[in-house]
């Protein structure tokens, strides 16, 4: 259980680029996702999002068929190009030493909508076969598992938005116990309608009291504008990484979840997974260089990231650049952690932190050092990256430049 576990691959669609060089250029340009034509229609009105374009994803099958959860095709590219940067291969000798393992949460609600629809208007004889196993939150896994030939273990880790970081967690795990080798971790969400219609049902998007703009940390945030995309990693024991001399972006370093069903005390909830992950680290909180925020442009989760940073850091919480990349592509659910988590290495890599884009005006409540608009330039060798969750979860995980075995 003492393995050190790395990251390997990296993979991404995302709206501001489909290789984690367009993504990070992007993000150090403030670049927004957001762009004039990303509009959803719903039930309730057309809604800002930040979209994937088909026709961009379209080229990168090279003539496969698509499968009609469009979750799966997003994850499918994110992970096999995963595979293609760590420069493994799977064939039929080592299937069983690789794993799978997808963080989703609404990735089967499109087709499972589809479905309902068709059995409300003809009956269960009127619905279309083909949709039926794509209607399954499990999937977009097993989609990649057979596409892919991995036969180690595939499984689904669905928890809103801590999804990401939990199966980084679950994966490194059953890496640690000898279970597999090494592991493809993936999240994915996309806009579909029945998604957008279920967030405006409950008064979540912004709009209803204010702009649609995504404006973490900022006073006039009123609301979540959703996000879509997948991003794919491979991790692995550090050593087996070394064997093979392959490129390592970072080390997993310590994860921490707490669940606080109290909504009164969800900073309590969100400081204490911040505090198990720096323990679990074995750091001080002084060698924490960024704070990768969980903040999505709502009132009372931002405001409660950033009470638990300041009760957790105490005076130095005023010293770490802390940003929000949802600024820039949106609240993507369960895929959320693992975008932070390629943008922290990016800056790591690149010696620079991403900004909050649309930061106008401050709100006294959140007064940390939000690099607003413009990005910094900063080495950074330690990144801590929060995910809270709608329903009380918090989850955080520590991320570091490679160190010398």
């Amino acid at each position: 259980m003492n393995k050190r576990i790395v990251i390997s691959g990296i993979g991404i669609i995302s709206p501001l680029g489909t290789n984690k060089d367009e993504f990070w250029r992007a993000l150090r340009n403030g670049v927004s996702g957001f762009k004039a034509e990303g509009h959803v229609s719903g039930r309730f009105g057309a809604r800002k999002a930040a979209l994937i374009r088909n026709e961009t994803i379209k080229p990168m099958f090279k003539g496969g068929q698509l499968a009609p959860n469009r979750c799966s095709n997003l994850a499918y590219l994110a992970a096999r190009m995963a595979l293609v940067d760590s420069g493994l291969t799977i064939d039929e000798k080592n299937t069983d030493l690789f794993g799978v393992c997808t963080a989703s949460t609404l990735s089967n609600l499109s087709c499972l909508a589809k479905l309902t629809r068709q059995a409300l208007k003809g009956g269960m004889r009127d619905l279309d076969p083909t949709l039926l196993p794509h209607s399954l939150l499990n999937s977009t896994s097993s989609y990649i598992s057979i596409k892919l030939n991995i036969q180690g273990f595939n499984t689904t880790i669905s928890n809103g938005q801590t999804s990401s970081l939990d199966a980084i967690d679950y994966a490194a795990n059953l890496i640690k116990l000898d279970r597999v080798a090494c592991v493809i971790v993936i999240g994915v969400e996309e806009v579909a309608k029945v998604v957008l219609d279920a967030f405006s049902s409950e008064g979540m998007l912004a709009g209803n009291n204010g702009r649609q703009i995504c404006c973490p940390f900022d006073k006039r945030r009123n609301g979540l504008v959703l996000g879509e995309g997948a991003i794919g990693l491979v991790i692995e024991d550090i050593q087996h990484a070394f064997s093979r001399e392959a490129k390592i972006y970072a080390e997993i370093l310590g994860y921490g979840n707490y669940f606080s069903c109290l909504k009164g005390s969800r900073f309590s909830g969100v400081q204490k997974s911040m505090a198990k992950s720096i323990e679990k680290s074995r750091l001080d909180i002084r060698q924490i260089d960024y704070i990768s925020a969980a903040a999505n442009s709502d009132q009372f989760l931002d405001l409660s990231e950033t009470i638990a940073v300041k009760k957790l850091f105490g005076s130095n919480a005023k010293r770490i650049p802390v940003s929000a990349i949802k600024s820039m592509i949106g609240e993507t659910i369960s895929a959320a952690g693992l975008f932070q988590v390629v943008s922290a290495i990016g800056m790591m890599h690149n010696n620079f932190v991403a900004p909050t884009i649309n930061y106008r005006v401050r709100d006294p409540g959140c007064d940390l050092e939000y690099i607003p608009n413009k990005s910094i330039v900063k080495k950074i060798n330690t990144a801590l990256i929060n995910n809270i969750g709608f329903t009380g979860s918090s989850s955080t995980l520590i991320i570091s430049k490679p160190q010398p075995n």
